[in-house]
């Protein structure tokens, strides 16, 4: 029983102008051998409307996908749109009592990995050492510099865009601007020589 020969050209059992040269009759047996041959490589088509999923990695031959909807779920495409617009990093304002930052993400996220990068635009001036939560995750520290400062007043302002990036334990402060200078060389310098 023939079918795609692996390189993804379909190979057929028989040929019937070439059976009737050679005088060999139309038989149930050859033609349910044909027919097997077409059901198993219409089996092994991938289907329009996903009945039937692909089973290996699917080379695209230098082509590209197109007309594709913006990704809802981790393990959707992301157009290059969504990609570009930061629609996976950008958290809007940020929302929440005093220093603590709460933002959602599209599509949300389920657990902070280390090097997740997100944005917002503040909603406040923080007063001191201030926690996110991305997507109703556990709150975590916002900290500066090498991750072991935490915030102080005015690191953060309100209508600024903080960028932040999780270190595995700690989101720290990306964006120059959500940098108080000032507190980070004395942090630093207490650091120093106090310990």
């Amino acid at each position: 029983m023939a079918a795609f020969n692996g390189s993804g050209t379909y190979v057929r059992s028989y040929n019937w102008q070439v059976d009737k040269i050679n005088g060999v009759k139309i038989r149930a047996d050859r033609m349910d051998t044909e027919m097997d041959g077409f059901a198993l490589g219409l089996s092994t088509c991938v289907t329009r409307d996903g009945q039937s999923p692909a089973t290996a990695n699917l080379p695209m031959g230098g082509f590209k996908h197109t007309g594709i909807a913006d990704g809802t779920a981790r393990d959707q495409y992301a157009s290059v749109g969504q990609v570009q617009d930061g629609d996976n990093t950008w958290g809007g304002t940020s929302t929440g009592a005093a220093n603590i930052f709460s933002i959602g993400l599209t599509p949300s996220v389920t657990a902070y990995v280390a090097g997740m990068t997100v944005s917002f635009i503040a909603h406040q001036t923080n007063t001191g050492a201030s926690t996110i939560t991305v997507d109703g995750l556990a709150s975590k520290n916002i900290r500066k510099g090498d991750g072991t400062l935490a915030l102080e007043v005015n690191d953060i302002k309100i209508g600024q865009t903080a960028t932040l990036v999780y270190d595995g334990t700690h989101f720290i402060v990306q964006s120059q601007l959500g940098i108080n200078v000032g507190n980070i060389a004395s942090d630093y310098f207490s650091y120093l020589f106090f310990g």
